[in-house]
């Protein structure tokens, strides 16, 4: 068998790095990785990292908690949201 016969019968991997902390995140993850079965089979393997709480120290790693106390106090969210935005991404979007 030839190599790029090999390759091309190998499982392919997608990974979706993703943040568990409301707002879709986790049904939209879960709709495109449906969506990869239907279309593709067995051909792709998605794989899902909750990039905060797989891959983040303490207090990064309990984002989920902090977001939803957040999103129920609005100045305490808009100050974490803009004190942690890049501000050379949104000069260049604004």
């Amino acid at each position: 068998m030839e190599l790029v016969q090999i390759l091309a019968e190998r499982t392919k991997n997608v990974l979706i790095l993703m943040s568990d902390t409301e707002g879709g995140h986790r049904a939209s993850v879960e709709a495109i990785r449906d969506a990869f079965k239907l279309k593709y089979g067995d051909e792709y393997r998605v794989i899902t990292k909750d990039v905060w709480k797989e891959h983040t120290r303490s207090p990064l790693n309990d984002m989920e908690r902090q977001y939803k106390f957040r999103v129920e106090h609005v100045e305490l969210w808009k100050v974490a949201f803009h004190g942690t935005s890049p501000r050379w991404y949104h000069s260049q979007v604004t």
